[in-house]
């Protein structure tokens, strides 16, 4: 290797390590294998860091495209980032990769994924991309691509903490210059249940404030997914004796 590439390689390196949230951007806007091949030259420690920074839903193709013990590694650093990336995989998938895992962290993961059937957790979504506020309209259109569900209307806001910052329409991006931030046109989001939130809870928020995706946040307010109207009208349904809606 020369001294150039070696100098380069460095570079890369530190970039990883050193500034894991602008190097996860980055990546976010390239086809998968691409941002596999890119973690993979890079050092476990610059490759974890990254990997913890990335949108659930790419972390989680990053997961599906690598061998179960380089998946397995990443998993058992973060459990927060392991959650999130985990609830985009379809489940033999992500049983397999809990299989691969030291006892104890599988069975810490198993437990913060299930919720009890009466709780917001159980209506939930997980599978919905975010996008992050230091995006461009021109990088969110771009990030649109990459983004498992379709034909969405609403796309939701995360800053580098994965909190929650807003959400945004699908229109607007469409209609704003490429050059401007979407924080610029992110709208606020009043109301928000926690994933441990009785039901009642959420008919409760759904009637004071009809939308089309309540967002869904952790107890360390990592944006975890949304409930769809439907999906509480069917858990109504089949609950009897209990009637929230009039």
């Amino acid at each position: 290797m020369s001294a150039e590439l070696t100098a380069a390689a460095l570079l890369n390196e530190r970039f990883f390590t050193d500034y894991p949230l602008e190097a996860a951007r980055a990546l976010e806007a390239l086809p998968t294998t691409a941002i596999v091949a890119a973690m993979l030259a890079r050092s476990p420690v610059a490759r974890s860091r990254t990997w913890q920074a990335l949108s659930a839903d790419r972390a989680a193709d990053v997961l599906e495209a690598l061998s179960v013990d380089a998946a397995q590694q990443l998993l058992a650093i973060d459990t927060h980032a392991a959650i999130a990336a985990l609830a985009h995989l379809a489940l033999p998938k992500r049983e397999t990769l809990l299989a691969a895992l030291h006892v104890d962290v599988a069975t810490e993961l198993r437990a913060q994924m299930q919720y009890g059937p009466d709780t917001a957790g159980s209506l939930m979504d997980p599978r919905v991309g975010a996008l992050s506020a230091q995006l461009t309209v021109g990088e969110a259109i771009e990030r649109l691509r990459s983004l498992r569900q379709r034909g969405l209307r609403e796309l939701f806001v995360v800053d580098d903490q994965m909190q929650l910052a807003g959400m945004v329409e699908t229109e607007d991006l469409a209609l704003s210059g490429r050059e401007r931030p979407i924080r610029e046109i992110t709208r606020h989001i009043a109301t928000v249940v926690r994933a441990t939130d009785p039901v009642a809870r959420v008919a409760q928020v759904l009637q004071a404030q009809p939308m089309s995706a309540l967002p869904v946040v952790g107890d360390s307010g990592r944006f975890l997914g949304v409930i769809r109207q439907l999906s509480l009208l069917t858990a109504t349904q089949r609950a009897s004796g209990k009637r929230w809606f009039r």
